[in-house]
């Protein structure tokens, strides 16, 4: 602040008069107030200033050259619409900074006094270089091109327009903390992404709990008991317990919290036990083999079948040509068509032999899935009573023989 009491500068013996003045940092606003008198001290005017807008504070105060307006820099985000200077109300406007122009060489951006080009002929009225003694000289304006001077007050242009400030980006709502958690590193985590320290879940007792810990009335566990975690019940002691909370020193994990966690329910509830994933029945190979030999045989089958019944219709055919108790009928002669050598079929005991080895590997096929499913199905099998007697398996060998002799 000593560097504001500074009135002149000496360079090369000579003085510079000069005026400091402290600039406008980050976060504060301009305003321009009129009617002041000329030459008023910088301290006079700040403590003369009263204002209703509350979070601002005044910064610094300063005439505008030998004008009646004054400056005030105000640290905010509000410029104060009106003030009061020695107990009068005046309008406090929002501060534009002059667009600057050189005297000197007619250019706009620079002042006279560090114009690069000081002696280059230029109409300080209309702005013709090199002009003649006596030429046409037509006020024009350098800034706004207008019919006046430059820098007059009449000029639109000749304030610069006020500075929109970056817009900040917007503040995240505070998330407030969930009512539960799923495990304790995820309220951990929670607590390392606020900036806080980890806790334990014993903070979250209510005060009913804390006073029974601390009493010690029973029914009640003590914090220094080792019984069984409160994550494993005596109906499932397969589940497991949940993690302790760690020291505050710990350093926090770096893993999801969301993937590995366990909810409480989760952890005490039976159903879960963790089943080993055993491939179903239609996924074995041994299944699949036999239901593409069950294909083939009924393909054989059918041609069986279809052979059956071509010897069935033949054999009517035959015992309808035989019997004597037919009726003539007269018809005209027909030609008789070219002998030809009748297929050759099977005779019936081979076909009989071919049902037999069906029906054999049909029952083989039953036997192989009942027990592919008793092996996956363990539990089915030990329900079963043990004391009951098996039932054999048909031997349809047997039976399909007995039948074809009584037939």
């Amino acid at each position: 602040m000593a560097m504001r009491g500074v009135t002149s500068l000496n360079i090369n013996g000579r003085p510079h008069p000069v005026n400091v003045y402290v600039t406008a940092g980050e976060g504060t606003k301009k305003g321009v107030i009129h009617g002041i008198e000329p030459h008023t001290p910088s301290e006079t005017i700040k403590a003369s200033i009263r204002f209703r807008t509350q979070s601002v504070t005044l910064v610094d105060a300063r005439m505008l050259g030998d004008s009646q307006s004054a400056v005030l820099t105000f640290f905010g985000d509000i410029l104060p619409r009106y003030v009061y200077y020695r107990g009068g109300e005046k309008e406090c406007i929002p501060f534009r900074n002059t667009v600057q122009f050189c005297r000197a060489c007619g250019a706009v951006g620079h002042r006279t006094d560090v114009c690069p080009q000081p002696d280059s002929p230029v109409c300080h009225t209309c702005g013709m270089r090199n002009p003649e003694v006596n030429h046409n000289c037509t006020p024009t304006c350098a800034i706004c091109t207008g019919n006046h001077i430059t820098g007059d007050r009449s000029c639109l242009k000749r304030l610069k327009p006020i500075r929109k400030q970056a817009a900040k980006p917007p503040k995240k709502p505070h998330k407030p903390a969930p009512r539960w958690f799923q495990s304790e590193e995820e309220e951990s985590e929670w607590e390392y992404g606020r900036g806080g320290t980890r806790k334990s879940r014993s903070r979250t007792l209510t005060p009913s709990k804390n006073r029974a810990v601390e009493t010690g009335q029973p029914g009640q566990r003590h914090p220094k008991s080792t019984s069984t975690p409160r994550a494993i019940s005596q109906d499932n002691p397969n589940a497991q317990a949940l993690p302790r909370s760690k020291p505050p020193g710990a350093c926090p994990a770096r893993s999801n919290p969301q993937a590995d966690a366990v909810s409480y329910a989760q952890a005490v509830s039976p159903t879960t036990k963790h089943k080993p994933v055993t491939p179903t029945i239609t996924e074995h190979p041994e299944y699949k083999r036999v239901v593409a030999e069950n294909r083939q045989l009924r393909t054989e089958l059918q041609e069986v079948k279809s052979r059956m019944a071509r010897l069935e219709s033949l054999l009517n055919q035959s015992s309808n040509t035989q019997s004597p108790a037919s009726t003539p009928v007269f018809s005209q002669p027909v030609a008789q068509p070219v002998e030809t050598q009748p297929p050759q079929t099977p005779s019936i005991a081979f076909l009989v032999q071919q049902i037999q080895l069906v029906f054999a590997k049909l029952g083989q096929m039953e036997r192989t899935i009942s027990d592919l499913s008793q092996t996956q199905n363990p539990r089915k099998r030990s329900c079963q009573n043990p004391g009951a007697p098996t039932r054999q398996p048909k031997e349809s060998g047997i039976t399909d023989s007995e039948n074809t002799n009584h037939g």
